[in-house]
């Protein structure tokens, strides 16, 4: 079988966990610490935050925003629903919109429509790995303060807009570390960002609300990341160019393999912005059953999976009385591919074969 994504590890990532426990210094050490600073130095934010998962970076990005109960966040309803369930746990409403149907990432003309005097931020999600148009998003919303556009970027660490690197580039920008993503910790995830007073706020929400004086003046809860994490994920980072090279390599090859290929459509990107390809999804065009082929390729012995959620379709959110007809369409037709850096050429051929005899 070839896997969807299976995460990276070598002997490099073998032995940093295993010198954190041979070490007896299980959470809050030198290792959270060396990769909080490894990280801000790769990506280029003054500050990180590393936290025990992608969901609960959100989450505590939008409470250092003081954003509870009452307020409203909007947020495209293509997406992993764990970026709903953020805006829930604060006590906020998630405000569910629309994507743009070529770049799959919000519409910043639905966000407008959206807005309203109880709208305190708006996630866009970075989906797949390719970053959102922020600068359209805030052209879009004039009434909103930038430091209220937070980027989940949860699948885009290596991304850029214009030349600089997604997360060095927003107030407030929260990244996943699932074994899925680029770069792993097993679970885990940071918060980027450049701002002094939010980062010091951001690390008393993930430590029981206590401060550097060792009071506590937040009821908070615990999302540190342990240090068996943070080593595996500086083992990790040391080979993050070179992952992101070999997905770039092997993205051009199906691209180039399926380009002519009329049922298949790979998603666009804005002149300047670079993907982080953590997922390659093509969307299957009208009349192809994506689920059936997801079955019919791994009798094929080929691993896929659907591309993202339409959040407003799932139960938990399907009382919210939302129109997103192209978030509709491309959870019924996007279809992940396998893409991991070991994956060979070979192996992207025997892939394309099984989508096409699938399709």
């Amino acid at each position: 079988m070839i896997k969807l994504s299976p995460p990276e590890i070598d002997e490099t990532d073998l032995a940093a966990v295993r010198d954190v426990l041979n070490s007896r210094w299980l959470v809050k050490g030198p290792q959270a610490a060396a990769f909080e600073r490894e990280l801000a130095a790769w990506v280029g934010a003054k500050h990180v935050v590393a936290v025990s998962s992608g969901t609960a970076a959100i989450q505590l990005a939008l409470q250092a925003l003081g954003i509870g109960a009452g307020d409203e966040v909007i947020v495209p309803s293509l997406t992993y629903p764990a970026t709903v369930h953020a805006v829930a746990l604060c006590g906020a409403t998630p405000r569910l919109v629309d994507v743009d149907g070529e770049t799959w990432n919000i519409d910043p003309s639905a966000a407008a429509a959206a807005f309203s005097a109880r709208t305190k931020a708006v996630l866009p999600v970075d989906l797949c790995g390719a970053p959102a148009d922020l600068a359209a998003l805030s052209r879009a919303l004039p009434d909103l303060d930038n430091r209220a556009i937070v980027d989940d970027a949860a699948c885009a660490l290596g991304a850029e807009r214009d030349g600089v690197r997604c997360c060095a580039d927003a107030t407030l920008a929260c990244v996943s570390f699932h074994p899925r993503k680029v770069i792993t910790t097993g679970e885990g995830g940071a918060v980027f960002t450049d701002d002094d007073q939010l980062a010091a706020t951001l690390r008393r929400l993930r430590d029981h609300g206590r401060d550097t004086a060792g009071r506590f003046v937040a009821v908070a809860g615990n999302h540190r990341l342990s240090e068996m994490a943070a080593a595996l994920g500086r083992a990790q980072l040391r080979r993050i160019d070179r992952f992101l090279e070999r997905r770039a390599a092997l993205v051009a090859q199906y691209k180039l393999r399926l380009k002519d290929h009329s049922k298949i459509r790979f998603q666009q990107l804005p002149n300047g912005f670079v993907h982080g390809y953590q997922t390659l999804a093509v969307e299957l065009g009208a009349g192809v059953d994506r689920d059936a082929v997801i079955a019919r390729m791994r009798e094929h012995g080929v691993e896929t999976t659907l591309g993202s959620f339409a959040a407003h379709l799932e139960p938990v959110y399907r009382d919210a009385g939302v129109t997103a007809p192209h978030s509709e369409r491309l959870t019924a037709q996007l279809l992940a591919l396998p893409l991991y850096p070991s994956l060979t050429e070979t192996e992207v051929d025997t892939v394309c074969q099984a989508l096409e005899k699938a399709i």
